[in-house]
């Protein structure tokens, strides 16, 4: 079942992203354009009431951890994104199902045939919570302050010009994946951001269905809706993330009424949760891995045989078939199988007595012991599997779970041990290697890059032609399989359990990993 699912979804993103990238064209040719939209597109989730959507409620979704930054989007880490969803928007929307990116906030671009510029024509009649109006000199100066603060950020934009009050254009060295990807992220308002770092951090305010209530740390984050939303004001009252310290918290929450939904529920639960009447949409888009701190020199991790001691002493087809409840396959390479470019046979097979023999030629037959950190997004019994799978040849590896707060600090400021890797991956996949091992982001840092990774995966993001980037995308994965700096383990289904009570929420249908359409989600009694 799982390789025809394979099958069809890179049949899919082969496809989409070779219509997404425009061809090189000569100097003769007229800008690409994209038609402008008066309101996007959206897919209506069937539900199972006859009622109508209605105005009213509070939904709260339950999860773990304390955030480290809600507002100061020149900083929000990707995976941050969720929580602030429905506060902070994009300038563009992303489809990860497909790869394109779609008008939002800009309603329609013209790009330059020589990659010169790209011109974006504004949403009219957008309004930031604080009241200040989304226009061409916000753009412009969040645009010139995000690349002031964080050099590399649109490394292909060499200025920003105010056309008029609606429109804006972007002078290029050429065009790229991440140029997009930044277009997509979130935003706050440019008025709020000016008054710096500590005023933002903990009050976000941008162009999205809800506005900022309150957030306490380890407790709640509390939204409530936006009157002046350009699409309508959402349905919902009050938007809530409600923090539990663990997966068994929350499901006893969740089951005794004190929240609506919970994101990513550990799959021994399904049947539970099928059984009470929630709703279990998935996206078959989740990649996990680990990543040993391989910059420190005095790291056992430092020796090659040590990393790939540990990836022969994983049975990862095993826990697939055994824990994965048809939503689990094996993870081969640092590219997930889908995805164009994936390249077959660098997989290091169960070998046990191999791994043994690794870590007796690298001075510890013996073993040793070392931290396993896990973050909230992590199936924990495929976590004690691994322990487990280790534990078999003398590595024994302690599981600390960490909140969402802790695990974005260990990327961000390194770790001793294990660090378990959560990725939702897209087409282009370029993109998420970049957001999380480029060189003009800090995260990951304790894993070391191959000499020349840096170079290499700067030169796949330039290349916006699909066909042009597989043998590139080829060698990245050639590269970072020989190094053996990131130990693939598994990819799986992302699963949420949702509340009967919510419709129209089109979870994981519309924007990929966007999550959910909270400003068209409704709720009934």
């Amino acid at each position: 079942m799982i390789s025809r699912k394979w099958m069809a979804l890179a049949i899919v993103l082969v496809l989409a992203v070779a219509l997404l990238l425009p061809a090189c064209a000569g100097p003769e040719e007229e800008p690409t354009t994209t038609p402008p939209t008066t309101q996007p597109t959206k897919t209506q989730e069937p539900t199972a009431t006859t009622e109508g959507p209605r105005y009213g409620g509070t939904y709260t979704t339950l999860g773990s951890g304390s955030l480290t930054n809600l507002g100061y989007s020149f900083t929000i880490p990707g995976h941050m994104t969720t929580p602030i969803y429905g506060c902070l928007e994009g300038f563009v929307r992303h489809n990860g199902r497909t790869g394109e990116y779609l008008p939002w906030l800009f309603t329609s671009w013209e790009e330059d045939p020589n990659e010169k510029y790209i011109i974006f024509h504004l949403r009219e009649g957008v309004k930031y919570h604080d009241g200040s109006d989304f226009n061409a000199e916000g753009v412009k100066w969040y645009f010139d302050t995000h690349q002031e603060l964080t050099p590399g950020w649109l490394a292909n934009v060499s200025s920003t010009e105010v056309i008029d009050e609606y429109t804006v254009k972007l002078n290029t060295d050429y065009f790229d994946l991440v140029m997009w990807a930044q277009l997509n992220e979130q935003h706050a308002s440019p008025t709020q951001l000016a008054k710096g770092e500590e005023a933002c951090l903990w009050n976000p305010v941008g162009t999205g269905p809800f506005k900022f209530v309150e957030y306490k740390r380890d407790q709640y984050l509390k939204y409530e809706a936006f009157e002046d939303y350009w699409d309508g004001r959402p349905y919902i009252d009050y938007y809530i993330e409600k923090f539990l310290p663990d997966a068994a918290t929350q499901l006893a929450a969740l089951l005794a009424g004190e929240g609506d939904s919970i994101r990513a529920i550990q799959y021994k639960d399904i049947d539970l949760l099928k059984s009470k009447g929630f709703r279990l949409p998935s996206i078959f888009m989740v990649e996990c891995g680990l990543i040993p701190n391989t910059d420190d020199p005095d790291s056992v991790f430092a020796d090659i045989r040590v990393r790939e001691a540990i990836e022969y002493a994983i049975d990862k087809e095993t826990i697939a078939k055994e824990l994965g409840y048809g939503y689990m396959a094996p993870f081969e390479t640092i590219y997930p199988e889908p995805m164009p470019g994936y390249v077959t046979g660098l997989s290091r097979d169960y070998d046990p007595d191999k791994a043994r023999q690794l870590l007796a030629d690298a001075g510890l037959a013996g073993g040793f012991e070392t931290d396993f950190y896990v973050s909230q997004f992590a199936i924990m019994d495929v976590m004690v599997a691994v322990q487990q799978y280790l534990a078999e040849v003398g590595i024994i590896a302690h599981i600390r779970e960490v909140d969402m707060g802790q695990w974005t600090a260990m990327r961000r400021e390194g770790w001793d041990g294990l660090l378990y890797q959560h990725g939702i991956f897209q087409a282009p996949y370029e993109y998420n290697l970049n957001r999380a091992y480029g060189p003009a982001y800090a995260d990951y840092v304790s894993m070391i890059r191959p000499a020349g990774f840096d170079e290499l995966l700067d030169k796949v993001m330039r290349t916006t032609d699909a066909q042009a980037r597989l043998p590139l995308a080829e060698q990245l994965q050639v590269m970072v399989h020989d190094a053996d700096c990131f130990i693939p383990l598994e990819t799986w289904a992302q699963i949420d359990a949702i509340s009967p009570r919510l419709h129209d929420d089109e979870t994981y249908l519309i924007h990929g990993t966007q999550s959910w359409n909270c400003a068209k989600a409704w709720l009934s009694d």
